[in-house]
């Protein structure tokens, strides 16, 4: 069985995505908000399988450092668009930074590096893969790169 074709969004005013297709076959960071976002997935979601994204959960932390709504305004508008398209949307806890380090990253070679939007998209889809697809060749390849890191 091979893994589906996965859109893997960090959302935010700077929203990192990665995108997989057998590989990592594309990383970027859409500087424009939630806007930006949306011009640039509106006629792309139809080519996924999935969409895997940081939930983002706000804390008193998230209250003091940040009054931007961006994040969860994608996530929204992700939940609409993906549910009337019947494509699943799996939201991840961001504890996908303590699951994939730098040096992970780095090992598989995904690590893009400042300002880390895209390093967090990889890091849920290295996440998402490693949960639910562990024996798929490409992404049993791929665990071994990292286990011992």
């Amino acid at each position: 069985m091979t893994t589906p074709h996965i859109l893997s969004v960090d959302p935010g005013k700077a929203t990192g995505v990665a995108i997989w297709d057998e590989h990592l076959t594309q990383t970027l960071q859409i500087d424009d908000g939630r806007y930006g976002f949306q011009d640039w997935a509106e006629h792309r979601l139809q080519h996924f399988d999935l969409v895997v994204c940081e939930d983002y959960t706000i804390t008193s932390r998230t209250v003091k450092s940040s009054r931007q709504v961006d994040a969860l305004r994608i996530i929204g508008w992700l939940d609409l668009r993906l549910h009337a398209r019947g494509i699943p949307f799996v939201l991840q806890k961001n504890t996908a930074k303590t699951f994939t380090s730098d040096d992970k990253l780095k090992a598989l070679g995904w690590y893009r590096g400042s300002p880390g939007h895209t390093d967090d998209a990889c890091r849920h889809l290295f996440k998402y893969l490693a949960q639910h697809h562990q024996t798929d060749p490409a992404v049993h390849g791929l665990l071994m790169k990292v286990a011992s890191r």
